[in-house]
């Protein structure tokens, strides 16, 4: 159980909940479509729709309290509100940024950038939120 819960933004939550069945029903399609010999762009469509759900997380991160179930759940963030926050704040900017990227390198097509996007979008954070909650202990 989350003690935390109400804290829980539901339209984050309700992304989370969406984006498995909503990922099936569009690359299920395309996977037969590929197996059939159609020739569909599909890294195209899911760097796309990963980059929108990037962006879309993003966006409802700043918004979204302490909570166990969503956001930046590092044991710093979860004792302090104030590193929550600017957490949360650094994260919804770098979630958004990233997600454009990943969106754009759909259309480039550089495969091997996506791993570094991601990477960077999850380490900063947390990076930024351990040195916030260091910074508190001096």
């Amino acid at each position: 159980t989350d003690p935390k819960r109400k804290n829980a933004n539901p339209k984050l939550r309700a992304v989370g909940l969406w984006t498995c069945p909503l990922l099936s029903v569009i690359l299920v399609p395309i996977t037969l479509f590929w197996a059939l010999g159609v020739q569909i762009p599909i890294v195209l469509v899911c760097s796309c729709l990963v980059g929108l759900i990037f962006v879309i997380v993003g966006n409802y991160l700043p918004k979204t309290g302490q909570s166990y179930t969503v956001g930046m759940r590092f044991p710093w963030t979860l004792n302090d509100p104030e590193n929550w926050k600017k957490t949360s704040h650094l994260s919804g900017y770098l979630f958004i940024i990233g997600g454009i990227l990943i969106f754009l390198n759909g259309f480039v097509g550089v495969s091997w950038l996506l791993l570094p996007i991601i990477l960077l979008v999850a380490l900063i954070p947390a990076a930024y939120s351990y040195l916030l909650y260091r910074k508190t202990l001096h």
